[in-house]
C-alpha cells in the first residue's frame, strides 16, 4: 500500500497541526515495514527516510502547495492513499484521500481570522469533505461539530485521539530547572503556568483576574505566563488585563514568550499548577502534556477540554473568575488534591501515545 502523507500545514505551526504532523509521520515511518506501506512525506517536518520533493516557499497556511503542487508531484508514483494532516486536502488527483481536521474554530470565532484565508476555507472545504473518503478527527467534540456544520455522513468520520510526547514524563535535571527559573526571574518554588499563545479563545485574561485574588490570598506564588500576540489572529487583551493588576500582583507576573521545547519542559514540570483556560479546542494536548509531567491542572470546561482531561484535572468555568481563584488555590494548598491531581494526570495521559495513534491511522488506511 502506497500512502502520500501530506504535511504542508505543518511548517507554520510550532504546535497543534505542526505537533501532530511530525510525531504521526515519525511513527508511521516506524511501523512502515510491519504494516507494509510504502511512506512517501511531502512537506516540512518529515522523517528523512520518508521524505518526497521540498518545495520551500510553498508551504503556509494557503492552499497553493496542497491544491497544485502536490497532486502534479502524485501523477507519477500513483499513491494508494492521500492523507492531508490538515483540513485542506487536494481537491483532484491520485489515490484515496484522508483529511484530519483538528478543529473547527474558524466557524466558532469567524471574527479572529484573516477574512481572505477564511474566505478560501470556507469555498474549499465543503468540496474537500466531500472527495475526501475519510476523515480523521481528534475529538468526539470536533468530530460533533463537523457533523453539526458539514453535511457529512457519519460513518466517513473516525476519532484518532493524538499523542503525548514521552519527553514530558523525563524528570528534568534540578539545575537545568534553577537556571530556566534564573532565566525568567522566577522567584521561589510556587508558581502557576498559564500556556497561550494570547489569543481571544484561549481565554488567558480569566487567569489574570483571578491571580489578582490569588496574589493577595497567597503572596508567594507567582504567575507565569507563555506565548505572545499569535500572527493572522486577533489578540486577546491579555496585555490590558495584566495593565489593571494591583501593583503588587504585577511584580509577581512572567511573561516569557514562546520557548524552545526544554525550556518548556521545564517549566511545566516546575509549575505548583498548569492553567488552561482555553474557551474552545479541537482536543486539548497541553494539559495532558503537562499531567504527563506530573503537574496538577486546573482545565476550563471546553467540550474537548473536558474529554481530553477525562477527569484527572479540576475543572473551572471558562468565564467565571471565581471558579479560577477557587480550583486554583485549591491545587496550591491541599497537598492531598494535588497528589491525587498528579497520579491521575500520568494515569490519563498514559492512555495517548503516538504509537497507538499511528496504528490506528495505519487502519484505517488498510480499511479504505
Amino acid at each position: 500500500m502506497k500512502v502520500a502523507l501530506d504535511t504542508s500545514f505543518a511548517g507554520v505551526n510550532p504546535t497543534g497541526v505542526g505537533i501532530y504532523s511530525k510525531r504521526l509521520a515519525e511513527h508511521l515511518a516506524r511501523i512502515a515495514d510491519k504494516r507494509q506501506i510504502r511512506l512517501a512525506c511531502y512537506g516540512p517536518s518529515c522523517p528523512s527516510r520518508a521524505r518526497s520533493l521540498l518545495l520551500g516557499g510553498l508551504y503556509q497556511e494557503w492552499p497553493t502547495y496542497t491544491q497544485l503542487a502536490l497532486p502534479l508531484m502524485l501523477i507519477g508514483s500513483r499513491p494508494d492513499v492521500v492523507h492531508s494532516t490538515s483540513h485542506l486536502g487536494p481537491l483532484w488527483g491520485a489515490g484515496k484521500l484522508v483529511v484530519t481536521v483538528h478543529d473547527l474554530i474558524f466557524k466558532r470565532y469567524p471574527a479572529d481570522y484573516n477574512p481572505f484565508w477564511l474566505k478560501i476555507t470556507r469555498t474549499l472545504l465543503p468540496k474537500v469533505f466531500a472527495r475526501a473518503s475519510a476523515i480523521i478527527t481528534d475529538s468526539e467534540a470536533t468530530r460533533a461539530d463537523l457533523l453539526r456544520f458539514y453535511p457529512v455522513h457519519g460513518d466517513k468520520v473516525r476519532v484518532i485521539y493524538p499523542g503525548v510526547d514521552a519527553a514530558f514524563r523525563v524528570p528534568v535535571a534540578a539545575q537545568y530547572m534553577a537556571a530556566v527559573k534564573q532565566k525568567f526571574d522566577i522567584v521561589g518554588d510556587s508558581y502557576i503556568l498559564c500556556l497561550g499563545p494570547w489569543v481571544r479563545r484561549k481565554n488567558l485574561e480569566v487567569v489574570i483576574e483571578a491571580f489578582a485574588v490569588i496574589a493577595e490570598r497567597l503572596p508567594e506564588v507567582h504567575l507565569v505566563i507563555t506565548g505572545r500576540p499569535s500572527a493572522g489572529m486577533q489578540s486577546a487583551g491579555v496585555t490590558a488585563a495584566l495593565a489593571r493588576l494591583p501593583e503588587a500582583a504585577k511584580q509577581k507576573v512572567r511573561t516569557v514568550g514562546h520557548l524552545p521545547t526544554d525550556e518548556l519542559h521545564a517549566l511545566v514540570q516546575g509549575a505548583s499548577v498548569v492553567a488552561y483556560p482555553s474557551k474552545y479546542e479541537g482536543f486539548g494536548l497541553p494539559p495532558l502534556e503537562a499531567m504527563s509531567a506530573g503537574t496538577p491542572v486546573v482545565a476550563s470546561d471546553a467540550a474537548a477540554v473536558v474529554e481530553a482531561t477525562g477527569g484527572a484535572a479540576l475543572i473551572a468555568r471558562a468565564d467565571k473568575v471565581g471558579d479560577w481563584v477557587g480550583e486554583l488555590s485549591r491545587a496550591l494548598i491541599d497537598p492531598a488534591k494535588a497528589e491525587e491531581l498528579r497520579r491521575a494526570g500520568k494515569a490519563r495521559s498514559g492512555l495517548f501515545s503516538w504509537e497507538r495513534c499511528a496504528e490506528e491511522t495505519a487502519d484505517l488506511y488498510e480499511a479504505m
